[in-house]
């Protein structure tokens, strides 16, 4: 017991900003929402990453071999990212049973370890405990960082060990020891393989530790040697590696269901430009962080200009390069900010450095105002609002009669009604596929028994819910449905699962249908001729 209370004592900081974090997902709604299957926006991309680590689980699939779900002509063998976490979640599910929570604890614990780092990091640079744990928490208040944490999907768990990578390289350079160093790389690596848009805040770090080899006063020091360069290309050479075997495989097994590539502005016409232009503008640049807080942040960030003699030069230019990143990220995959937000998740990394310089600088030149009360009072006022704001936008995706939703004062009526409709629509025609397998089962169809679902026009996720191999009406739209119906015959598709409805009002589908064998709620199952 004494030895206990002394390493509280020691340590009651970090045990504070980790309650402070309990304390806030608490608020987002996190416990509850850990027994949701894949749902809400962006299931499709949920479905996806879900189905390759259940594949990786129930095939035991070699690491390099991943699969989903939709078949294809290949089995399904296809890849996105490098499936780290995939495979990771597959072999724990060995150990702990199959439950799908385990994978949302698992991306929860990456980000958290990341804004624990980042507390680190902060703490180290401003040597106060308010800032350090205000930042990380008001980092925290990204609608689409609460909500792809607590997920499937593999943007924010490669955010958080980016994260990782930052603290490591500057505790590293900090104390001098070479094994964060090296470890540094390995996060950063890791966060690259899974995200390569992680990278940004890496890639800035690159530039200014050349720079600083060349011309740097401390040469004498072993940070500014040249061979400590030689890690970075060896991230690189790993990247390049991985992303080309990607490719190879893609191409030689199912392709065209994942991005290996980029979505360029130069690509599309003025016209498309706009209208892209508008939904970044009106609907994915308020997920990615509140609007008049990044309008903030971006006139602190022109504000370190006028106060360049007296800003931190390693600050001031990592802030700099991360917004040359983050506009360069921004021009190579235009095209998909039409409703992909969580493409902008690693782009958070921009979003506390303005103000981080900016009090770095103040505790050095104006230390009177970076200890004023009232500064960190605004803070403090500006963090919890922003914070009960996100924790109502997150319980709307999830929750039809949230008290905290029902009750809010920041969001609108338009907002809460839109995802009321959601939530009943999707209960009355879709939640049926997330309890159809055990009826599936019963009829004798077994999870490698391939089936059509024909009105899912996603890739996998009614087929990931029902754990069944097959297809959906995804791919292959240019074929007539007799040629499509031939394709998915010569697959081995033997049955058709339709909501009744659907399929009745679907006539053209019945010359196909031998006889319905099976129904369960509004789902009907019927065997191919």
């Amino acid at each position: 017991m004494i030895k206990f209370q002394s390493i509280f004592k020691e340590n009651k900081k970090k045990f504070l900003f980790i309650f402070l974090l309990l304390l806030v997902s608490f608020l987002y709604g996190y416990p509850e929402i850990l027994s949701f299957r894949p749902y809400s926006i962006h299931q499709w991309r949920q479905s996806d990453c879900l189905s390759i680590a259940v594949n990786y689980y129930k095939d035991d699939l070699n690491f390099f071999e991943p699969a989903v779900h939709w078949v294809g002509t290949a089995d399904g063998k296809t890849v996105s990212e490098c499936p780290i976490i995939y495979y990771t979640v597959a072999q724990l599910w060995k150990i702990f049973g199959y439950h799908e929570f385990i994978f949302r604890i698992v991306n929860v614990f990456i980000v958290f370890l990341g804004l624990y780092c980042f507390y680190k990091l902060v703490y180290g640079l401003l040597s106060d405990y308010f800032w350090a744990f205000s930042i990380p928490i008001f980092l925290f208040t990204s609608p689409i960082l609460v909500f792809y944490s607590n997920n499937f999907t593999a943007d924010a768990p490669a955010f958080g060990l980016a994260l990782v990578g930052c603290y490591l390289l500057w505790s590293s350079i900090k104390k001098g020891q070479k094994v964060r160093y090296y470890a540094s790389f390995l996060f950063f690596l890791l966060a690259g393989l899974i995200k390569i848009s992680s990278l940004i805040s890496f890639i800035a770090i690159l530039l200014i530790h050349v720079y600083s080899i060349f011309f740097s006063e401390k040469k004498r020091l072993w940070f500014y040697k040249w061979y400590n360069v030689l890690p970075y290309f060896f991230v690189f050479a790993v990247l390049i590696a991985w992303y080309k075997y990607a490719i190879f495989y893609n191409q030689n097994n199912v392709s065209g269901v994942f991005l290996t590539g980029i979505y360029p502005i130069w690509d599309l016409d003025q016209s498309a430009i706009k209208n892209i232009w508008l939904s970044l503008k009106n609907d994915l640049l308020p997920a990615y962080f509140n609007n008049k807080a990044l309008s903030i942040l971006l006139i602190l960030f022109v504000t370190l200009f006028f106060f360049y003699k007296k800003v931190n030069k390693y600050l001031f230019y990592l802030t700099l390069l991360v917004f040359l990143g983050v506009l360069v990220y921004l021009i190579l995959f235009y095209q998909a900010f039409t409703v992909h937000d969580y493409y902008l998740t690693n782009l958070l990394i921009f979003i506390p450095l303005p103000l981080i310089t900016l009090l770095e600088m103040l505790s050095r030149n104006y230390n009177r105002y970076f200890h004023k009360i009232q500064l960190k009072i605004f803070f403090a006022a500006t963090v919890l609002l922003l914070t009960y704001e996100t924790a109502v936008i997150n319980r709307a995706k999830y929750f039809i009669n949230d008290k905290l939703v029902r009750t809010n004062f920041v969001v609108s009526d338009g907002f809460v009604n839109q995802w009321v409709n959601f939530h009943r629509e999707y209960a009355s025609k879709l939640k049926v596929y997330e309890n159809l397998t055990p009826h599936l089962r019963k009829l004798g169809i077994k999870r490698s028994d391939r089936v059509l679902s024909l009105q899912d026009h996603s890739i996998n996720i009614s087929l990931c819910f029902m754990d069944q191999k097959g297809f959906t009406a995804f791919g292959y739209g240019d074929l007539t449905l007799d040629k499509r119906m031939q394709l998915y015959k010569q697959n081995g598709v033997q049955y058709l699962v339709s909501d009744t409805s659907y399929y009745f009002d679907q006539k053209t589908i019945h010359s196909y249908v031998q006889s319905k064998i099976g129904h369960f709620q509004n789902i009907g199952i019927y065997l191919l001729k």
